[in-house]
């Protein structure tokens, strides 16, 4: 079990914070992530779930599937998909042997800021915590102590999952963010 600091320490919203633990047993190699092990390994047969950095184009037929299967625009048009990862700091997919089954980007200045611009999983291998060990990929390349400020825009219904990561609305900070987008 975790044992948390009494009192819990104030984030910057002046409310009380759990810290993010982040479990390093669970990466094999630099820049390999595994999904938590199972409570119980004999109630399923699928193999670990692998995090990796994604290779193009080996893996980009995969990743459009999942863009298609959330039924994202960016499906429609894989060349400038394509073209968008190349241009992302980091990308990685989640593997299930060899099944691209998640995958995660994002954009960073390279000194202070981060933005996190898409975390997808199938929708067969959703709530397995795919999602969560592809976001602490992101989060483990860009440390919160270099990078201070990491953002991210999530779709209506994903704010509980975000919150559990430990990142809160920008309004809890006193701000406001703005997008300019076509509609």
């Amino acid at each position: 079990a975790l044992a948390l600091p009494d009192p819990l320490p104030l984030g910057l919203d002046g409310r009380r914070v759990v810290p993010f633990r982040q479990d390093s047993g669970r990466r094999r190699h630099a820049g390999e992530y595994r999904t938590p092990p199972l409570d119980d390994p004999l109630t399923t047969t699928r193999p670990q779930i692998v995090i990796r950095q994604a290779i193009l184009p080996e893996h980009l037929a995969e990743i459009v599937g999942l863009y298609e299967a959330h039924g994202w625009t960016h499906a429609g048009d894989p060349d400038r998909l394509r073209r968008a990862i190349e241009a992302s700091s980091y990308s990685v997919v989640a593997l299930e042997e060899e099944r691209v089954v998640g995958f995660a980007r994002a954009m960073s200045d390279e000194a202070f800021a981060v933005y996190i611009a898409d975390i997808l999983v199938a929708p067969d291998r959703q709530r397995q915590g795919i999602g969560r060990t592809l976001a602490e990929a992101i989060m483990d390349h860009y440390p919160i102590d270099r990078f201070h400020h990491q953002v991210l825009v999530a779709e209506r219904g994903a704010e509980g999952f975000y919150r559990k990561l430990g990142m809160v609305p920008v309004a809890s900070y006193g701000l406001t963010a703005f997008i300019r987008a076509r509609r």
